[in-house]
């Protein structure tokens, strides 16, 4: 913040809003949240708590609902949003099954993720990788993407 006529605004605040990335703009302080200073790297605001994080969040913790047992599976699963929603299912003991783009990307959801199993779109039969993968169904899917997946 470089200046403000909101009371609840100061110079050197860090905020956040639904605009674009910029270094200088002019908006009205409805549309901005100012970031705590509790010493988090503003780098976690574009992540696990910014809009990916609460996006992730709100998916699986209001409308999927993962359970200990239960299978789910995450399309774009090596991006921001399905990360965190993978881990928020493995917290709640559920076998996560990523889908990405790339072996690369895989073994990136796999090794770094922690996630079950990730079916690389690119390279196999899709409806044959899932049906291996998930014998016994699968009991919630997260979307990120759309595509043939959804179908």
């Amino acid at each position: 913040m470089i200046a403000s006529r909101d009371p609840g605004f100061a110079p050197g605040d860090v905020v956040v809003g639904p605009r674009g990335w910029a270094s200088h703009l002019v908006s009205a302080a409805k549309f901005l949240v100012k970031l705590p200073r509790n010493g988090a790297p503003l780098s976690n605001y574009l992540g696990v708590l910014g809009m990916p994080g609460t996006t992730a969040y709100s998916g699986m913790t209001d409308i999927g609902q993962p359970k200990a047992g239960e299978t789910v599976v995450i399309s774009a699963a090596s991006g921001a949003v399905g990360a965190v929603a993978g881990q928020i299912a493995k917290r709640a003991g559920a076998r996560v099954v990523g889908v990405a783009g790339g072996a690369e990307k895989c073994l990136f959801v796999q090794e770094a993720l922690g996630f079950d199993e990730c079916i690389d779109h690119r390279a196999l039969d899709l409806k044959a990788a899932l049906t291996d993968a998930c014998p016994n169904g699968i009991d919630v899917y997260f979307e990120n993407v759309g595509g043939e997946l959804q179908r």
